[in-house]
């Protein structure tokens, strides 16, 4: 005879279970409807770099005003937390404490050039660039390392110069499972944080003097997050959505837009000419089920674009509409892979299971 004791157990269980695999299971079923019979998508023109310092290059940001790409590269990847939930629960990958490097690609030369730069910090999983508040001639890094912190370097134009300006520990700021950092001062910024059980996920604000607040809440699994002069825009692909807020004078964040993407997005991008949105991550949702249950380093991979809708069923309440840009089934790319344009250019780029660069905008 099985006892209360027992049944009150396994009714614990099934309930945190649920609580996992309803959203992920829901999001997942989205998702395989589209991408399951997807073929590949915008894989020709792309140029492959083969340089061997790009092979350990995951997440990245860009620098729109010089077109200069900052890759985090180890010379393994990032051992960072397995990011597909409810996976990421169960495997957890040690980083160790070898140093990263930051491998600046310059986007405007008709070859890209490629600077390696050691950073003395753990490997990123999470970039972020932003202009220098005060020095024209400077900008500002942040990272989130795999080692539980957040790291802000300040960073001279044309030089190899990363000057250390901040360690900041998850645990200081109230972080339990960031996803991704959106810097918008010289040590001001908005991070995910993602939900341990349900809708618990948020986005944190931490400003100049060192506070933080909570900007917005009711989030499940925020992976990524951007930012423009007005407006942050998150992936959470629980929904699997794009959600896009208001930055407001006390920080806060309100919400203007909720999307549907149907794509299992890690990373986030927004072209700041024409505010379409990139989201990186996995639309095939078997094989990269079936890689992330075997340990798999790589995943299938694809790119959607969100842009606002100019058919005529815009009228009917469809806004924004979306579209894959790039799917290779036979590419395994890694976790964090991010993708970029460079509009004055002409130019983006893909980071992931090394660096691919194309003559024109995705």
């Amino acid at each position: 005879m099985v006892s209360l004791a027992v049944v009150t157990v396994l009714g614990v269980i099934m309930g945190v279970l649920s609580a996992y695999l309803y959203p992920t299971g829901r999001a997942l079923y989205s998702i395989y409807q589209v991408g399951n019979n997807l073929g590949d998508v915008g894989t020709d023109g792309w140029k492959v770099l083969d340089d061997p310092v790009l092979k350990g290059c995951g997440a990245a940001a860009i620098y729109q005003p010089t077109g200069q790409v900052f890759l985090a590269c180890s010379e393994s990847l990032p051992g960072s937390y397995k990011w597909f939930p409810p996976f990421s629960r169960v495997h957890e990958q040690s980083a160790g404490n070898k140093d990263a490097n930051i491998v600046v690609l310059d986007m405007k030369t008709s070859k890209p050039t490629l600077q390696n730069t050691k950073l003395h910090s753990p490997p990123p999983f999470s970039i972020s660039v932003t202009p220098h508040p005060t020095n024209s001639s400077s900008l500002i890094l942040m990272t989130l390392t795999s080692q539980r912190t957040i790291e802000i370097f300040s960073h001279t134009l044309t030089t190899t110069q990363f000057v250390h300006l901040e360690t900041i520990p998850w645990d200081e700021i109230g972080l339990t499972r960031p996803g991704g950092i959106a810097a918008v001062g010289e040590k001001s910024f908005y991070v995910t944080d993602q939900a341990l059980i349900g809708t618990n996920g948020r986005v944190v604000f931490r400003g100049e003097d060192g506070t933080t607040r909570v900007a917005t809440e009711g989030l499940t699994y925020p992976t990524d997050i951007a930012a423009s002069s007005t407006s942050i825009y998150v992936v959470d692909p629980s929904g699997p959505h794009v959600l896009i807020y208001e930055r407001k004078q006390n920080n806060r964040l309100r919400l203007l837009e909720t999307i549907e993407v149907p794509i299992w997005g890690e990373q986030i991008s927004v072209d700041p000419e024409s505010g379409a949105v990139y989201v990186s991550g996995i639309m095939d949702v078997v094989k990269a089920g079936r890689a992330l249950l075997n340990k798999e380093q790589g995943t299938p991979f694809a790119v959607m674009k969100v842009v606002n809708n100019t058919a005529q069923d815009r009228y009917y309440g469809k806004k924004f509409k979306s579209k894959v840009v790039f799917a290779d089934t036979s590419l395994s790319m890694y976790t964090h892979a991010a993708v970029g344009v460079h509009p004055s250019s002409s130019r983006s780029f893909i980071s992931g299971n090394g660096v691919r660069v194309i003559d024109k905008v995705l």
